[in-house]
C-alpha cells in the first residue's frame, strides 16, 4: 500500500483535487494523510475539510485546526455564560468559516492525533519534534515548533517579533531519530520540499506554500523504498506570505 502524504493545503481545494489526480490516488488501495492546516487563508477551507473526509484521509492535527477548535469552544462558553472569548479575534471571514464547519467536521478534526506512525520508521506530524525528547515523550509543541535551543527544546518568537530567535536552529537540524519525520507548517521553499538527513533517517518538510502561490506537494511513501514526491503549482497567490508570518 502506498501512503500519500499531503502538505499544508490551506483552503486550496482545486490544487488538492488536482494533486490526488496526478498521483492516481485510489481510495481503499492507498492511504491518504494530511499533515494538517487544511483550514484558513485559501479560497475554500471548509471544502478542503469536507473533501478530505469524503476521500477517507487521515488528518494530523495542525495548528490552524487546533485554533478553530479552541475558538469554537470559547464561543460556546461565551454564548452560555457571557464570559469573554480570550483569543485574539478571528477576522469575520474566519468566523464564518468556523460556523460553516458541521458537527461531523468538528468531530473529525477533534479526533485527529498529534502524530501518525506511517510504518517503516516514518512519523507524520504537523510542525516537528523537539530533539531534547524521544518521540514518545513529545508534547503538543509538535503542532507549532520551528526553532530549538542547544538542548533541543522549543524556543518561541519574542514578543512582537517573527524573526528567528537568537542562538537557535531549525528543529530538523538537531533531530537524530531514530524516527524519520514528514511534516508541514513551515515554508522553506515555494519550489520543493526540504530534506535534512541524519544517520539512518531523514526529515522531510513538504509545505511548499501553495496558498502563497507556490506548490502543493505530496510525498509518496512505501516502507522499504525511497520516498517519491509529486507537485502541482498553485493557480495563483491566494494570500501574501508576509501576512502568513503574522497569522501562524
Amino acid at each position: 500500500m502506498r501512503t500519500i502524504i499531503i502538505g499544508d493545503v490551506h483552503g486550496c481545494l482545486d490544487e488538492f483535487q488536482a494533486l490526488l489526480d496526478l498521483v492516481s490516488f485510489r481510495r481503499g488501495a492507498d492511504r491518504l494523510v494530511s499533515v494538517g492546516d487544511l483550514m484558513d487563508r485559501g479560497p475554500d477551507p471548509v471544502g478542503c475539510v469536507r473533501f478530505a473526509r469524503e476521500v477517507g484521509a487521515d488528518l494530523v492535527l495542525g495548528n490552524h485546526e487546533e485554533k478553530h477548535l479552541r475558538w469554537r469552544r470559547h464561543e460556546a462558553r461565551r454564548a452560555a455564560t457571557g464570559k469573554k472569548n480570550p483569543m485574539k479575534p478571528f477576522p469575520l471571514i474566519r468566523q464564518e468559516q468556523n460556523q460553516a464547519l458541521s458537527e461531523d467536521d468538528i468531530n473529525w478534526i477533534t479526533a485527529a492525533p498529534l502524530s501518525l506512525d506511517l510504518g517503516g520508521g516514518l512519523i507524520a506530524v504537523h510542525a516537528g519534534l523537539e530533539p531534547a525528547f524521544k518521540f514518545q515523550d513529545q508534547s503538543n509543541a509538535v503542532i507549532r515548533v520551528r526553532y530549538v535551543d542547544e538542548a533541543g527544546e522549543m524556543v518561541g518568537y519574542a514578543d512582537g517579533s517573527l524573526e528567528q530567535p537568537s542562538n537557535t536552529v531549525y528543529w530538523s537540524e538537531r533531530w537524530r531519530g531514530p524516527e524519520s519525520v514528514v511534516y508541514g507548517h513551515a515554508v522553506h521553499s515555494l519550489a520543493g520540499p526540504r530534506l535534512d538527513e541524519f544517520p539512518g533517517g531523514a526529515c522531510y518538510g513538504i509545505d511548499t506554500g501553495c496558498v502563497y502561490g507556490g506548490h502543493l506537494t505530496a510525498m509518496i511513501w512505501v516502507p522499504g523504498s525511497q520516498p517519491e514526491f509529486a507537485q502541482v503549482p498553485a493557480a495563483r497567490e491566494y494570500f501574501a506570505m508576509s501576512q502568513g508570518r503574522s497569522d501562524a
